[in-house]
């Protein structure tokens, strides 16, 4: 039996299946391509995240910042907008109020005020996603929404319910107003960032100067902007001559909580502080983007316009140094999340144009792995430190925390431990109450960075960033560990007063 085969048809059949396999590849890169197929994964991403998270607790700044105040507007009403003094910590309670008015519709619990935050990342990503559509092409657009998607500080600070989300969305939100001259909007959020936040004065006056700065600092514009200025600033300044006069002081209280922060910097501090900005800058993933960005800056310097990418970067870093460098307070990572957005949108083409596909593709990749491997990586220990080392404000590596703690509780109550008994540093003597938002009043004492731990038992755990080795090794001396949990990278442990 002889079997024949006609070859150019076998031929011609096997160019069609690479005909077909190639332009399923095509597609595959033309639709990763596409913005709005990140923009759609985007909105899904925010939504599914706010429902896994749903049941983390209250953590360290936010805990003072919004549950504490939001927890007494809720108990008690809203007789003034002034909190009492060990509540007042100088913001205007605008996020607090908003979260009470979620736990008056939908209870006092974790899941509303993640609802709440579900809406505030929603609202930031559209703000975000908008004024990047002013300022980049297709391609380039797909590329920035993929990397910000990665940026683990958004989800971080989201998961921390942090008021900083709705700072990051007003702030695009005011960019675009300004580029279009809406200026009714322009002013509305203007007149809100410093209500939402004290941190809210840093990206006013960025938004102030960058529209001067499109009127090449002309000084009729000058006085225009100030005038709108002034009339938008009118409810916060109203605030704040009110509270110096039931409080007796400006901005910030004047006690052993914020003093040292309003104090002015030396030299030698001034240096450190320096540093601690740079980092800021770079941490979290943001070194090559900063890197890229650097370089395009260099190359685009002949014909560089303050109204340009690199140059609102430019007047971003001024406004956050002139409102950080000279004072004694640290330098927190969710400062710079406006800023570290500018900078993915203005390094994005070099990721779209430099070098060839494949090492365009390799560091787009990098980038997004880089982003993502932040939330498996903590700060190491310190033995000596000039500023706040807080890993995790910046991406979820502290997670597994959460559950120690309360497996901790657990175990104490089970021995029979009074809570007056342990001392702990920050943010473990934050109560549970306010952190967890249930009929619990236990609390832990407060320990000072600068003192010395008399208590019978201690709780020690490397996401407690005022710890430095120095003292922990000041523990192991004076203290017999009872009980560690530990899960990649954080480390839970309660220990005893050796007698």
């Amino acid at each position: 039996m002889q079997i024949y085969v006609k070859t150019d048809n076998l031929s011609h059949s096997k160019g069609n299946i690479e005909g077909i396999d190639g332009k399923k590849g095509r597609d595959i890169v033309t639709l990763l391509q596409e913005p709005q197929v990140w923009i759609r994964a985007g909105v899904l991403f925010c939504l599914a995240f706010g429902v896994m998270t749903m049941n983390l607790p209250f953590y360290g700044d936010q805990v003072t910042l919004v549950s504490a105040p939001a927890s007494y507007i809720y108990e008690h009403g809203i007789h003034s907008p002034i909190l009492p003094d060990d509540l007042n910590t100088g913001h205007f309670p605008l996020f607090p109020l908003l979260t009470a008015g979620f736990w008056v519709v939908f209870g006092r619990n974790l899941i509303s005020v993640h609802l709440l935050m579900i809406l505030c990342q929603l609202f930031m990503f559209s703000q975000v996603i908008s004024f990047a559509r002013v300022k980049l092409q297709k391609a380039t657009l797909a590329v920035f929404t993929l990397l910000l998607l990665c940026y683990p500080v958004w989800w971080a600070q989201t998961a921390g319910m942090s008021a900083d989300i709705m700072l990051c969305g007003l702030f695009f939100m005011g960019l675009r107003a300004g580029i279009s001259k809406k200026w009714v909007v322009w002013m509305i959020i203007l007149g809100l960032l410093p209500l939402v936040s004290l941190r809210g004065w840093i990206w006013a006056f960025a938004m102030c100067i960058y529209v001067w700065s499109g009127e090449q600092f002309r000084f009729r514009w000058f006085m225009m902007i100030a005038l709108r200025t002034l009339i938008a600033l009118t409810p916060i300044i109203a605030y704040y001559t009110w509270q110096h006069a039931v409080s007796r002081w400006w901005i910030v209280p004047i006690d052993e909580r914020y003093g040292e922060h309003r104090q002015l910097v030396d030299g030698k501090l001034l240096a450190g502080k320096g540093f601690e900005f740079l980092l800021r800058c770079i941490e979290f993933g943001m070194v090559i983007p900063v890197v890229v960005m650097i370089m395009r800056g260099s190359a685009l310097l002949n014909r560089f316009s303050i109204t340009s990418n690199i140059g609102l970067i430019a007047i971003s870093v001024f406004s956050i140094a002139l409102f950080t460098l000279p004072f004694r307070g640290p330098i927190l990572i969710r400062y710079m999340m406006p800023l570290h957005v500018l900078i993915l949108i203005a390094s994005a083409p070099f990721f779209v144009k430099a070098g060839g596909q494949l090492f365009r593709g390799g560091l787009v990749a990098m980038t997004a792995c880089v982003f993502i491997a932040q939330h498996f990586i903590a700060y190491p220990q310190m033995r000596t430190s000039i500023f706040e080392y807080d890993w995790s404000g910046g991406s979820l590596s502290h997670l597994s925390y959460f559950r120690f703690r309360a497996e901790g509780e657990t175990y104490l109550k089970a021995h029979h431990i009074d809570d007056s008994e342990v001392g702990t540093y920050f943010p473990e003597y934050k109560s549970f109450a306010l952190t967890d938002l249930v009929e619990d009043d236990t609390e832990y004492n407060a320990i000072s960075p600068d003192s010395i731990p008399t208590s019978e038992l201690l709780i020690y755990s490397n996401v407690m960033n005022s710890v430095t080795m120095p003292m922990y090794d000041s523990i192991k001396a004076h203290y017999t560990l009872d009980k560690r949990w530990f899960s990649y990278p954080v480390t839970y442990e309660i220990y005893r007063r050796i007698p």
